[in-house]
């Protein structure tokens, strides 16, 4: 039993000596192992954790310098310009005739927006919930990863899960008015939409306004003034806000 001690022990002191540079196996030495095991012992270690500012994650994603990404133009307590634009069917809305009456939630998206698109279950939940409170909006803005065109995010390609619709067919950036409130109607269907839908026009001026970034969120008091403002709208915190505001 000592031998074994004093053979661990030695074991221990070799490890040390080189340094326990890795615990990394190379491909090549587990092409004879289960296939588990090999894949389990090939493992790259974990990198550390790196924060970004935004400056530097703008540079990470080769975002063109005329937009700013992941920020909100106005913060808590500025008060916000009006705007107005029209609702799928042509009707003129005015973020400051909303705000006359109730708080309004505002929220940007698009369909190619994976973000706002995974967000839309427990948006349409809170709608349900505060309709009758406070009056909900969403900016049908500039496709944030559309197929074979490029995005406003990084200046090329790129494309994620909803960059082609459910029939596979891909998803291109709108050129025209009629091309946005076509895809902003059928984002509507295939997302089940009920809240209600404006779009922004051409020159992309709200998108702008309040950001610009892919699915920002504010919730404007009946004041005119930011209430609270999100960079990646976050639905449990608004819902936090809108309690609070509510009381």
């Amino acid at each position: 039993m000592k031998r074994i001690y004093l053979v661990i022990f030695l074991i221990i002191i070799a490890i040390t000596a080189n340094g326990c540079k890795s615990t990394r196996i190379s491909p090549e030495k587990t092409k004879s192992l289960p296939k588990k095991v090999a894949k389990s012992l090939a493992k790259k270690e974990h990198p550390k954790k790196v924060k970004f500012s935004k400056e530097e994650l703008r540079e990470k994603l080769q975002m063109p310098d005329t937009v700013k990404g992941l920020n909100t133009a106005y913060d808590t307590g500025d008060t916000v310009s009006d705007f107005e634009l029209k609702d799928i069917e042509g009707n003129e809305i005015t973020l400051y005739e909303l705000l006359k009456n109730k708080p309004v939630m505002i929220e940007f998206g698009s369909y190619t927006c994976p973000v706002f698109r995974q967000s839309v279950p427990r948006t349409e939940t809170l709608y349900k919930k505060y309709k009758d409170k406070i009056n909900f909006l969403l900016v049908y803005v500039i496709e944030a990863h559309p197929a074979a065109s490029k995005s406003p995010y990084r200046g090329d390609e790129w494309t994620m899960m909803y960059s082609e619709d459910k029939k596979g067919n891909p998803v291109k950036q709108p050129q025209t008015y009629e091309e946005r409130n076509n895809l902003a109607i059928k984002c509507i269907k295939d997302a089940k939409l009920t809240i209600s839908v404006v779009v922004d026009k051409m020159d992309n001026i709200v998108w702008r306004k309040f950001g610009p970034a892919p699915n920002l969120a504010y919730f404007i008091g009946m004041d005119k003034k930011v209430v609270t403002a999100h960079e990646w709208y976050n639905v449990s915190k608004l819902e936090t806000t809108i309690k609070n505001y509510i009381k």
